[in-house]
């Protein structure tokens, strides 16, 4: 498991010194005092909306330091945020998926103490819950309980997460929130060679907050983003100046409203930032920035090979660096995750409960091992999954 590191001040040694000065390096502490605050009106019933938003406040958690840290909201039907009912169900997609006891909603903003979350997504998360996942299967029911908790971690680091304290909400009533089949999330697509320029095989990077678009893409040859599922203007997005940096393999360039194909990354898996800086820009103007980390390597990390950067189990590639396998891991029953470039910057695990992995993000809790198994990593769609054979 990685830990935050401080550098420390080299002992000096002085020939007659008599005197010694104790050790101020910096030392975190493990989390304390963390805490989702009762929301006003608690009592009252939320009648969920597709146009709505909730917010939640949380205390900073104490490290003893001042830290940043990155937060998550997590909902359950049960207090202790297991399944209302074992089973699986359909979803929209036709794939049959365990029915999750909990679901981690996409926030606005994940570093800030005011946790706004839209009701759109409450909805969603209710319906799988509730093991809906078709508008044909959805049924109305009363108002219902709905137990939110807070996490926070620091820097990728799994040492420092931590957990609050659980909130109910004492009455929700959802909506039929399922048609898309998927949690409603402000997203660009990426339709180029890779996809065949087709936009429902297109991977999609999600808004991490206000016109920044963040997520992996596989790449092979030219492509585009576009903020639709169509070639519409404005939201058409190509290439202007675009390079490499020969020391890190990064690209990074312009972004130009109807601009041409974006040209250049080898064929591979890329961590991309997209900034838009200009969202209604004529054509052949700046709409914004690029920015794409090549992904060398996925794999598995936790309590299984100690948390070891040096003992990761590599992953590989199965349908055009979208999907990755690994055969055969003995995870024990410990906590693990996905690892990329063999460090902390790019990492996902999830908050379901255990035999879930149908919600994965990036520094997400730990996964919980279940024997020697094989495992496949989905990132074609969102939200990204994973699943055992």
């Amino acid at each position: 498991m990685k830990h935050i590191k401080f550098a420390a001040l080299a002992a000096l040694a002085v020939l007659g010194m008599t005197a010694c000065q104790d050790d101020t390096d910096p030392k975190i502490s493990t989390a304390t005092e963390f805490e989702l605050n009762t929301p006003p009106m608690v009592n009252e019933t939320l009648v969920l909306s597709p146009e709505g938003t909730y917010t939640f406040t949380v205390s900073q958690p104490n490290y003893g330091l001042t830290l940043a840290p990155t937060y998550g909201i997590e909902v359950s039907l049960k207090e202790d945020f297991t399944p209302v009912k074992e089973g699986t169900y359909l979803n929209s997609l036709g794939e049959e998926v365990a029915i999750p006891g909990s679901v981690v909603i996409p926030l606005e903003s994940q570093i800030h103490a005011v946790l706004s979350v839209k009701q759109s997504n409450l909805a969603t998360a209710i319906c799988a819950m509730r093991g809906i996942g078709t508008a044909e299967d959805y049924t109305e029911e009363d108002p219902r309980p709905l137990y939110v908790r807070a996490t926070a971690v620091v820097a990728n680091q799994p040492s420092t997460a931590i957990t609050s304290n659980v909130v109910e909400l004492k009455a929700v009533k959802e909506y039929c929130a399922i048609e898309a089949g998927t949690i409603d999330v402000d997203v660009l697509y990426n339709p180029g060679n890779a996809n065949g320029w087709d936009f429902s095989k297109s991977m999609l990077l999600a808004a991490t907050s206000d016109n920044v678009y963040e997520g992996y893409l596989a790449i092979d040859g030219e492509f585009k983003f576009t903020h639709q599922a169509e070639w519409s203007n404005p939201g058409n997005y190509g290439a202007g100046e675009f390079t490499e940096n020969a020391e890190t393999g990064v690209w990074e360039g312009e972004l130009i409203e109807n601009g041409g194909n974006f040209n250049g990354p080898a064929s591979g898996l890329y961590y991309t930032i997209v900034t838009i800086t200009n969202p209604a820009t004529a054509a052949d103007e700046v709409a914004g920035s690029v920015k794409m980390i090549p992904i060398t390597s996925v794999g598995l990390i936790g309590d299984f090979n100690g948390w070891d950067l040096g003992a990761i189990v590599e992953m590989t590639p199965m349908d055009g660096f979208s999907t990755w396998k690994a055969e055969g891991v003995d995870l024990g029953d410990g906590g693990w995750k996905f690892i990329m470039n063999h460090g902390w910057d790019y990492n996902l695990g999830g908050y379901d409960n255990s035999n879930n992995m149908l919600n994965l993000v990036q520094n997400g809790g730990n996964l919980t091992g279940a024997g020697t198994r094989t495992v496949i990593l989905d990132l074609s769609k969102l939200p990204y999954s994973a699943r055992y054979e």
